[in-house]
């Protein structure tokens, strides 16, 4: 065996390591996951970790996370891998007692 071989990608250049049947996804050993832990899982902006993520866990892949990495692993065990929509708080949620004072646009009406 040869020396092993890190592989570091930030979020801009992640797209060839993404699960599809061209990827370079199957020459993965181990993923570690780590960025900004205020960037919410249900975001636009976190879509490729989430895609990451879940090719990871479909594959039983060893995958080691910080930051968003073990946001978005608390935040599919609580929902099951469900896609939410969030809409209150602009997307980044709010205390409950708020959920009243919810305009209809944020509501989608």
């Amino acid at each position: 065996m040869g020396d092993p071989e890190y592989i570091i990608r930030d979020i801009s250049n992640l797209d060839d390591y993404l699960f599809e049947s061209q990827s370079m996804f199957d020459c993965l050993d181990f993923v570690f996951m780590d960025g900004d832990p205020n960037l919410l899982p249900w975001m636009p902006k976190a879509e490729k970790f989430a895609l990451l993520f879940k090719a990871c866990k479909a594959t039983n892949k060893t995958f080691f996370s910080a930051g968003i990495g073990l946001t978005l692993l608390v935040y599919y065990c609580a929902t099951s891998f469900a896609n939410l929509k969030i809409v209150n708080g602009h997307g980044k949620g709010s205390n409950i007692s708020d959920i009243n004072t919810m305009n209809e646009k944020c509501a989608g009406r």
